[in-house]
């Protein structure tokens, strides 16, 4: 999530914003690469972008990127691209954590532990072993068809009867039948 205020010495300009665009990205220049956040639609009469925005940015990246090449055209002059930012707060989880304060964590089935800071669904899908036909939802991770035969649970990550493996164990050897022999050795 990337909240910005955009606030300067000349004013609340947003026409000095119109057209600018938000990228995540894991280096420090943008390349084709970069995941493209949020891209303001430019108008030359307006309306002009909010000053103040919350840009929900669902995607994994190191750097986050205010880039604006079009510049304004104020009381007849035209100017360069300026960029007024005096504040931008960038929030969000380490992998394997989501809630509000990161205090869940990601589903199990989520590829690598990576989920949405804001709603902890799979980044990038979810592992399908143990789920009935290999399907699980990509955003949740849940097993959407069910588990294969022995497990349960929305992730098929439990035993299917609620019981530690241990259980399984004892039941087969309840039903083994021991012939005692003497034995000479």
């Amino acid at each position: 999530m990337v909240n910005y205020l955009c606030k300067g010495d000349q004013g609340d300009d947003a026409q000095r914003m119109n057209g600018f665009k938000v990228y995540l990205s894991n280096t420090s220049t943008i390349t084709s690469d970069n995941y493209l956040c949020y891209k303001d639609p430019y108008s030359p009469i307006g309306p002009y972008p909010n000053i103040i925005q919350t840009i929900p940015c669902n995607y994994l990246g190191k750097y986050v990127i205010y880039y604006d090449n079009i510049g304004s055209d104020e009381s007849s002059i035209v100017y360069e691209p300026i960029v007024e930012l005096c504040y931008v707060a960038i929030n969000g989880c380490f992998k394997s954590a989501w809630e509000t304060n990161c205090s869940d964590a990601c589903p199990p089935k989520c590829i690598d532990q990576h989920c949405y800071p804001e709603n902890g669904s799979c980044i990038w899908g979810c592992y399908p072993q143990n789920c009935l036909n290999n399907k699980c939802d990509k955003h949740t991770g849940a097993c959407s068809e069910g588990c294969v035969t022995g497990l349960a649970g929305q992730f098929c990550n439990r035993n299917g009867n609620g019981m530690s493996g241990l259980y399984f164990i004892t039941t087969v050897l309840q039903n083994v039948t021991c012939i005692t022999t003497d034995y000479d050795g």
